[in-house]
């Protein structure tokens, strides 16, 4: 598997020049961004033209990570290119028929079915992204995974509109929507998923006696 980040800046521009030989092949391209900056046609356009084969699945955010900075108002652009999984994708709108956990059910649904066929291309994990303001995420976790067979992982997260909280945006390659969901299937059995979270608190300055 390769990987090549990259963010875009106001000032600055892009802060690398696309790895062509990544780009030319990469399966899987994931972009976040500043809601501003989803809602730039030119940028997004020209991520599309940037890498001809992938499949794109992005988000607005309440700040974009690039390596190990946080930054606002930029676009990053991850995209990878894998050697021995297959990928599919799905997505679902919102509507006044279908709740986040019968969302979830559509889904999985979709994406166990990909690849069933062939017994050697599994589904493994599932990278999900969704309207961070219109859907319950407990209620689509669960029906989401309710269907799932042990040992598929799932990861993701909602989509944030910085500290307004008025609109969020999910992209997969076409006008960046709300009230999107989208995810992505992974297939493959040389494919391995982890993940990780930290809690807590940092101890730091002096020692004081609090009376």
């Amino acid at each position: 598997m390769k990987v090549e980040q990259r963010k875009w800046t106001q000032f600055e521009g892009w802060s690398r020049p696309v790895d062509r030989e990544i780009a030319a092949k990469a399966q899987l391209v994931f972009v976040f961004g500043a809601k501003s900056r989803m809602r730039e046609g030119v940028l997004l356009d020209q991520i599309i033209r940037d890498y001809p084969s992938a499949c794109f699945i992005g988000c607005s955010t309440a700040g974009e990570i690039c390596d190990t900075q946080v930054s606002d108002e930029t676009l990053v652009v991850n995209a990878v290119l894998f050697s021995d999984t297959r990928i599919s994708m799905t997505q679902v709108a919102l509507d006044t028929a279908l709740d986040s956990q019968k969302a979830g059910n559509h889904l999985s649904e979709a994406l166990l079915h990909q690849w069933e066929p062939e017994a050697e291309w599994p589904l493994v994990h599932i990278f999900l992204l969704s309207d961070g303001l219109r859907v319950n995420g407990s209620a689509l976790v669960k029906g989401l995974t309710e269907t799932l067979p042990p040992g598929i992982l799932v990861t993701g997260g909602l989509a944030a509109d910085g500290s307004d909280f008025g609109e969020t945006l999910v992209w997969t390659g076409g006008e960046p929507q709300s009230g999107l969901i989208a995810a992505v299937g992974f297939y493959g059995k040389q494919l391995r998923i982890g993940c990780g979270s930290q809690g807590g608190w940092d101890p730091f300055g002096p020692e004081r006696l609090i009376t």
